[in-house]
C-alpha cells in the first residue's frame, strides 16, 4: 500500500479547493458550512466510508462525491487514520459574489466549522497524527479564480493595504491575513502552514515580512512551496 509510505497526505484535490475561471458560481460559503455540519449526522453506524453514498444538502441522492463540494471531511479523516498519516486540509478562500460585483468575506465561518470538524474527527481516530491546515491553494496562480477574488477582498477589507502594488501583492496580503486568522483559531490543535511558490521566492518573502512587521511570525508553524511530483 503506497499510501502508508508517506507521513502526510494533502487532500486539496479531494476537497475541490481550486476554482477555475470557467467554473460556474459555487454554492455560497454559508451553504458549504451547512453541508459540512449536515454530513456529521449522516456518517452512519461505523460502515466502511468507501461504501456510504453521502451527498450534500440539496444534492440529488446518489450523486458521487466528485462534485463541487468535494469529499466529506469524515471520509478524509477516516482515510488519514487508516493510513496513519497527517491530514493536510485546505480551507476554501470563502469569497461570496455580491449583486454589485464585489465580494463579501465569508471565510471566517467556513474556516471555523472545517477546523472544528477536522480536529474533532482527527483526535477521535488517530492519536498523535495532528492535522495540518493551509489557506486555500496557490493564491499566486492567476490560472485559478481565487487569486483575483482574494485581490478584490484585500482591496475591500484591508485598510492598511500598501500602495502602489504589483498585481500579486493584494492577494498575498489577504493570504497572510487569513493565515494568521486561521492560526489564531487553530490555537495549537494542529499545524498551520503559509504556502508560497518554489519559483518565486519573493512571494513568500513578501508575506513573511508582512507578518513579521505585525510581530506575529510565531503564529506560523511552517512554510510550504508548490512543486508536485509523480503521476
Amino acid at each position: 500500500d503506497d499510501w502508508r509510505r508517506f507521513a502526510v497526505t494533502r487532500f486539496m484535490d479531494w476537497q475541490k479547493i481550486n476554482v477555475q475561471h470557467s467554473d460556474p458560481l459555487l454554492p455560497t460559503p454559508a451553504r458549504h458550512v451547512d453541508a459540512v455540519r449536515a454530513l456529521s449526522s449522516r456518517f452512519i453506524n461505523g460502515d466502511d466510508w468507501r461504501t456510504i453514498p453521502l451527498v450534500y444538502v440539496d444534492e440529488k441522492p446518489g450523486r458521487p462525491w466528485d462534485n463541487h463540494l468535494g469529499v466529506p471531511l469524515e471520509a478524509i479523516t477516516t482515510f488519514a487514520a487508516e493510513h496513519n498519516t497527517h491530514p493536510w486540509i485546505c480551507i476554501p478562500h470563502g469569497a461570496q459574489p455580491e449583486a454589485d460585483g464585489y465580494f463579501s468575506n465569508q471565510f471566517t465561518d467556513l474556516m471555523k466549522v472545517i477546523v472544528d470538524s477536522v480536529c474533532r474527527l482527527q483526535w477521535q481516530k488517530a492519536d498523535g497524527r495532528v492535522p495540518i491546515f493551509e489557506f486555500s491553494n496557490e493564491i499566486w496562480n492567476g490560472g485559478f479564480r481565487q487569486k483575483a477574488e482574494c485581490s478584490e477582498l484585500a482591496r475591500t477589507y484591508l485598510p492598511n493595504l500598501e500602495e502602489p502594488l504589483s498585481d500579486w501583492k493584494p492577494a498575498a496580503q489577504w493570504q497572510a491575513e487569513r493565515t494568521l486568522e486561521l492560526a489564531n483559531y487553530v490555537n495549537g490543535r494542529g499545524i498551520v502552514v503559509l504556502a508560497g511558490q518554489s519559483t518565486n521566492v519573493g512571494y513568500l518573502d513578501y508575506m513573511l515580512d508582512y507578518i513579521h512587521k505585525q510581530g506575529k511570525a510565531h503564529l506560523i508553524d511552517g512554510i510550504a512551496i508548490a512543486p508536485y511530483y509523480g503521476q
